[in-house]
């Protein structure tokens, strides 16, 4: 979890970068595009990871409780 929040300061202190020079009228550059791109790639696979341990840890627990009525 600390890796994910790590990677999401870091995405958007690009994301902020990027933006930033946008307004200003400068191109970003290819490596900044880049960097930010990973960083998207990197939250995503952190959520997907996320929502996959979630789903293995949900079901157990009913399955325990079921365990336990009969």
């Amino acid at each position: 979890m600390l890796f994910f929040l790590i990677v999401l300061v870091l995405e958007k202190q690009f994301t902020l970068t990027a933006g930033t020079m946008t307004v200003f009228g400068r191109q970003a550059g290819a490596a900044l595009d880049g960097v930010s791109g990973l960083g998207h790639i990197v939250i995503t696979l952190g959520l997907i990871f996320f929502f996959v341990n979630l789903g293995k840890r949900l079901p157990a627990k009913e399955k325990a409780e079921a365990v336990r009525s009969s």
